[in-house]
């Protein structure tokens, strides 16, 4: 354990999930950005109202709006600034986290995926 408040999870269940996200202050998703065409991660905790550090790249540039929602980085020294930034300014960490819930359900709700994806078919079927 680096640090008691630092937690490595893996997979959890919906209600250790809910506990969590209902005392987490900053969500880091996969930092290196690789391999992430859309974070779900940062969606989930975006939606839950907790601001993002990450990689500036890949996917991330599409699930996380830098510097409304998140902090997303080009290096690890801008990574870690990023983390400390987000961990001790509350109230850029609030607005960001609210920023996030909104950016989420107007961006990725069911209802307008659902809508852009029937769109997508008509257009291919026309």
């Amino acid at each position: 354990v680096l640090l008691s408040s630092v937690h490595f999870l893996g997979i959890i269940g919906k209600k250790e999930k809910e506990k969590l996200f209902s005392t987490a202050k900053l969500g880091i998703v996969n930092p290196s950005g690789r391999t992430e065409c859309c974070s779900i991660s940062a969606l989930e905790l975006e939606s839950c109202g907790i601001p993002i550090a990450s990689y500036k790249g890949y996917g991330m540039v599409d699930v996380v709006a830098d510097k409304h929602t998140g902090l997303l980085s080009r290096s690890d020294e801008q990574f870690r600034n990023n983390v400390i930034r987000l961990l001790l300014d509350n109230d850029q960490n609030n607005e960001f986290g609210e920023n996030a819930k909104i950016f989420v359900d107007n961006k990725f709700s069911p209802e307008r995926i659902a809508k852009e994806w029937h769109m997508l078919f008509e257009e291919v079927v026309s």
